[in-house]
């Protein structure tokens, strides 16, 4: 009797936890489609710049406490976040790049990435996730963006742009992305334990960690993916 009620709170925590989801997106996708309109209205140059600046910028606002929480205790990183946006931020941000620009073929493939990433991170929306939003998509591409939206108004020059670039992959990005793998392998052992090794959130976690730390903390790259090449309307 106890098991089928423990059932039915895993389930309804489940349904709210998506209906949420749901509707932060759809506020996080008009939010985004204003900022684009905005944008385009005033007609700032490198407007793909500074709106992914702008939508990275707004996801380390809601993750950095978590970051700083988990590297002062690693035991805080099962915990709830301290704010639930996050992941509707990332995800709205890269489904609407997807819908506005898929037909472009701008960055199809990585945005189809991060939005299957997006179905595991759902069920382990914890402060490791938040740590994963801020040092895969949040803070690097925060200052790649910003780097490049300055250099093509001219207010840096290009080896001022790619040197910040590149300390901010191999000094922020990459070893953040390891931390983040780490702290998965360390949840999922710890919270699932192998006794339950058929617990998919116990495979979920150890398969997003082999996939952060081959795609941002050891695959070689020179700045942020950058769609044509770092060209920008």
């Amino acid at each position: 009797m106890e098991t089928e009620k423990e059932h039915f709170v895993s389930e309804h925590f489940v349904s709210e936890h998506f209906l949420t989801f749901c509707l932060h997106n759809m506020g996080c996708i008009i939010i985004f489609a204003h900022i684009d309109y905005l944008l385009r209205y005033i007609k700032v140059k490198s407007r793909w710049c500074q709106f992914r600046a702008i939508g990275n910028g707004l996801i380390v606002a809601c993750t950095w406490q978590d970051v700083v929480c988990c590297i002062q205790n690693h035991d805080n990183s099962s915990s709830l976040p301290r704010y639930p946006y996050a992941e509707s931020l990332v995800f709205s941000l890269h489904l609407y790049q997807y819908v506005r620009w898929m037909f472009l073929g701008k960055q199809v493939l990585y945005h189809t990435f991060v939005l299957i990433r997006t179905q595991i991170c759902y069920q382990n929306n914890n402060k490791t996730i938040s740590l994963l939003y801020f040092f895969c998509n949040g803070y690097p591409s925060l200052v790649d963006y910003t780097m490049l939206s300055m250099f093509q108004n001219g207010i840096v020059e290009k080896q001022t742009m790619n040197s910040v670039m590149t300390a901010n992959i191999n000094y922020v990005r990459k070893p953040g992305a390891a931390l983040v793998a780490s702290l998965l392998l360390h949840d999922a052992f710890r919270d699932v334990g192998v006794e339950h090794i058929k617990n998919v959130k116990f495979y979920s976690n150890i398969l997003l960690a082999f996939i952060v730390y081959y795609e941002y903390a050891i695959t070689r790259s020179n700045s942020t993916r950058l769609d044509n090449g770092g060209k920008s309307k």
